[in-house]
């Protein structure tokens, strides 16, 4: 379709954004990882959109066989602080959480709270 390959697929698929990441401080096994994944798994796809706009700017992704680049899950250093993204690289640097339910609740907070882009 036209309309995805100009400004991407309306739809999120956390697993092709899970085949897309590659890890800075972490491995799969880690529990901020898994922890990251199940929240993500648990969002609605407006709070996926608002996801991706807060670390890329953009409300959707590409289709599967235009990518360029990957998204980058770092290791934050400061623990148990909001997320922090940087935008121009689809980066986010993810602190440790002592729980799952504190890793979505800052994860929610962030994406909803601490925009500054207008929504693309």
């Amino acid at each position: 379709m036209l309309e995805e390959r100009i400004v991407g697929v309306s739809h999120i698929d956390v697993e092709l954004l899970k085949n897309k990441t590659e890890y800075d401080g972490f491995s799969l096994e880690s529990p901020s990882v898994k922890y990251f994944w199940s929240a993500m798994e648990s969002f609605s796809q407006v709070e996926l959109q608002q996801f991706l706009h807060f670390v890329w700017g953009r409300s959707r992704l590409p289709p599967e066989g235009r990518w360029v680049g990957r998204f980058k899950l770092s290791k934050g250093s400061r623990i148990d602080m909001l997320p922090l993204a940087h935008t121009c690289f689809f980066q986010l640097e993810l602190p440790e959480y002592a729980s799952e339910e504190i890793m979505r609740d800052r994860l929610l907070f962030a994406i909803n709270e601490c925009r500054s882009m207008t929504l693309a």
